[in-house]
Parts: structure tokens; sequence; C-alpha cells
């Protein structure tokens, strides 16, 4: 699968993508077309393609720290050939690539078995509502720390819950975390 990106709202990239979000959202899931359809000039728009056909999609939303993963759709008759996994692949890679941290998404609650093979976890927050859907919150540490050396100390474990608040600061100094934890 090729995966395109995009941030302009003229791009067919981004038509294709809201081509997918209307059958898979609006007419599959009986979500409104107008809490569909929202943000659309802060996001990052990530479109699959099987040739050139338009099949998966998803958005990343720029939040302190990382992206919130936003409108992951494939079409019904693609699903079950990986293409999700794919995708993630690619919002991963990205989000590498500018240093973000973690991924953020309100998962479907039919859909969280698929999140956490990916290596997402529930977070704290109680399920919610989200156009109807039950969804969870789930977030995945893009850097995973299970040992490292703190200035002055011996080899020690890092537990997650206290690199998640570290990362989860408004403000992350690099060059602090880089001597505590590079």
């Amino acid at each position: 699968m090729e995966i395109r990106q995009t941030t302009d709202l003229n791009s067919p990239i981004y038509h294709d993508a809201l081509a997918i979000r209307k059958t898979v959202f609006v007419q599959e899931q009986h979500v409104p077309i107008d809490l569909e359809i929202e943000n659309e000039d802060k996001t990052i728009h990530f479109v699959g393609y099987i040739g050139q056909q338009p099949v998966a999609t998803a958005r990343l939303l720029p939040e302190a720290g990382g992206y919130h993963v936003q409108r992951v759709a494939i079409l019904r008759e693609h699903r079950g050939h990986d293409y999700g996994r794919e995708l993630f692949a690619a919002l991963e890679d990205y989000a590498r690539q500018h240093d973000r941290l973690t991924l953020t998404l309100g998962g479907q609650d039919h859909a969280l078995g698929f999140y956490e093979r990916l290596g997402f976890s529930r977070t704290a927050r109680p399920g919610f509502l989200d156009a109807g859907i039950p969804h969870h919150e789930m977030q995945k540490n893009l850097i995973s720390i299970r040992s490292s050396k703190m200035k002055g100390a011996s080899n020690h474990a890092v537990d997650d819950s206290n690199f998640n608040l570290f990362i989860r600061a408004q403000y992350v100094d690099r060059r602090a975390y880089q001597r505590y934890y590079g």
C-alpha cells in the first residue's frame, strides 16, 4: 500500500480521505456529517492507496509532545488485509521524524484489540461516547525506556507511569531529557 499525506484541503489526497471517512463514519456508522468534519485545517491527513484506489485513511492532530490519531478508517471491502497496520506504521514513522514522543487516540471499543496489538494501552481516562459510539482513550509511547543511566547513578528501571507523566508535560526540555535518559 502506498501512503500519501497532505495538509492542503484542496488536495486530491484530502478529498480521498474525506470520501473514505464519509463512507465509513457517515454512511456505515451513522455519524452526523457536522460531527465528522471538524478541525480539518489543523491536521495532517494520510491516505493509503492500492494502485490508484484510496482504501484507508487517518489524520494526526498535533498536541503537546505527540500527535492525536483521529479518523482512522478502512473501506469495508479492504478490511482484514493488514492495511491498518501499514497505515499506523506510517503514522509512527511520521511522528518519530518530527520528534514526537507519543501517539494518543480515542479508539472505538470494537477496535481496542487492534490498537492493543499495535502497542497502544488504555489510559486512566474512563470510557466515553463520541458521536454516540463507545470509545476509550489509548496511548503509545514512541520511545520505550526500560533501563537507562541517570547522571551519577547505576542502571535502573524507569516505570512507564513516570515516563508517561514526563512526556505528557506541556514543555519537554530535550537537553535535560537526553542528559538523564540519553
